[in-house]
């Protein structure tokens, strides 16, 4: 006799939403990622360029204008991608919020296999041993 978990269909449904789930919060942490990077790389360029500012200030008035108007950009950008972090950060504790149910509902289903599984083992052992004791039984009656 096999043993046949009854709800091996839910398990493996169960075993695929987790790992749809890792994949969408590895999703999630490589947007945020990407936006980490993308405000780092501005940070440095433009802290290299205030620090080239101050060696070769620009000369006329078109030059300042030029200078300011990048430094303002870059601030600008850089405070659209804190908005896009926070909501990148949002999104990946939901997703990891996500990720942690769908591994407790596996979890919860693992166990119940295991119980299951340790239930079959004893029965097994019992309907043995009951077949065991026949055949004892038998072989002694055939001696007396």
């Amino acid at each position: 006799m096999k043993f046949q978990f009854r709800f091996d269909s839910l398990l493996s449904v169960r075993k695929h939403e987790q790992a749809k789930q890792r994949m969408e919060y590895a999703k999630a942490l490589r947007v945020l990622y990407n936006f980490q990077q993308e405000k780092s790389q501005i940070e440095n360029v433009l802290g290299e360029y205030n620090e080239s500012f101050h060696i070769n200030i620009p000369s006329g008035r078109y030059g300042m204008v030029q200078h300011y108007n990048f430094i303002q950009q870059s601030h600008q950008k850089i405070w659209e991608l804190d908005k896009a972090i926070r909501r990148a950060e949002e999104d990946a504790e939901r997703e990891r919020l996500r990720l942690v149910e769908a591994n407790k509902k596996m979890k919860m289903l693992e166990i119940l296999e295991n119980k299951e599984r340790k239930n079959f083992i004893i029965a097994m052992e019992r309907l043995e041993q009951k077949e065991m004791n026949e055949v004892a039984t038998q072989l002694y009656n055939r001696r007396n």
